[in-house]
């Protein structure tokens, strides 16, 4: 056994795995961190107010995982922000990994992570995954957005390409980063790695695999295409500040983050043959330019302790 093998197997990992409504998900997401070729520590699902029958689903896989501790909370329904928040709370190893329930990992997800950390001796770390909407599979090459810049944070905030299913990190450094922000709707995996890449303990790693699989559903997050844009553009105008210490041209880095949001959001209704929707894009581009250096100019507000905060009493 090498030396990162046996690092490895010293490693402890809670995998954190958030289900609202997922009976029809729940056992792929399980199955695939069972078939793991390095097994976590503990797999700590949070229902989040679920009432398919997704706990009962759940619960039976308790006796499928030998070596690892299936641990289930049920929670009222808070949001995803919320109860992944629950999950690092709860979790008790010195990594965490984030598995939605809708998604699933391939077998060495975990192995070829812990490695990469260790031997980059980094304490966060993402890679490339693979997206699935119906018969269409398409690779999402994560690793090229991150190499379009030499600039990490500066291209994070412009592309987004930190997908929570594909991340492991140090649990220490996402509870200092304050965990994520409930008050969002949308967008509170991407606001959240923004911030967390964004401190000075953090030292990011991106993996050039694709190790995991995203599943699009008719009623995920993400094909809600209005309130994706006014989430990311209030993500935006918040932590526009960042790109201050992070880049030479910070105001020219905002305004093509505005311009990208809309037109995603334009691609997204046209797609869906919505084209006066699309059209509108036009105008809230315009408003949010004009909005853009005054935004700007804002000094900028302490991040609350999301983790701190009630969750059904829980601190």
């Amino acid at each position: 056994m090498n030396q990162a093998s046996s690092d490895i197997s010293q490693t402890s990992v809670s995998v954190i795995i958030p289900a609202f409504n997922a009976n029809a998900t729940i056992d792929r997401a399980l199955a695939s961190v069972a078939a793991q070729t390095v097994m976590p520590q503990e797999i700590i699902v949070i229902d989040d107010g679920s009432d398919d029958g997704t706990v009962d689903k759940a619960k039976a896989w308790e006796s499928r995982f030998s070596n690892s501790k299936l641990i289930i909370h049920v929670e009222n329904h808070n949001g995803p922000g919320a109860t992944r928040n629950r999950g690092l709370l709860a979790a008790t190893s010195e990594y965490v990994a984030f598995l939605d329930a809708d998604d699933e990992w391939l077998p060495k997800k975990l192995e070829r992570s812990l490695t990469a950390l260790i031997e980059s001796d980094s304490n966060i770390l993402s890679h490339n995954y693979t997206i699935i909407s119906g018969d269409q599979t398409n690779l999402v090459d994560c690793f090229a957005s991150y190499q379009k810049s030499g600039n990490a944070f500066a291209g994070y905030f412009l592309r987004g390409y930190i997908a929570t299913s594909t991340v492991v990190a140090q649990r220490n450094l996402l509870i200092d980063a304050g965990g994520f922000d409930p008050g969002l709707p949308s967008g509170q995996d991407y606001e959240f790695w923004m911030v967390v890449i964004d401190s000075p303990k953090a030292r990011y790693q991106m993996l050039n695999e694709s190790l995991a699989r995203y599943h699009v559903t008719p009623n995920s997050i993400s094909s809600k295409i209005e309130l994706r844009r006014q989430c990311a553009l209030a993500i935006a105008f918040r932590h526009a500040y960042r790109l201050r210490d992070r880049c030479r041209f910070p105001t020219w880095v905002l305004m093509l983050r505005i311009l990208i949001i809309h037109a995603q959001a334009a691609i997204g209704h046209i797609s869906r043959s919505r084209f006066i929707e699309a059209i509108k894009m036009c105008g809230y581009t315009i408003i949010a330019l004009f909005s853009m250096m005054r935004k700007f100019s804002t000094s900028a507000a302490p991040r609350p302790q999301h983790l701190h905060i009630g969750h059904d009493g829980h601190k």
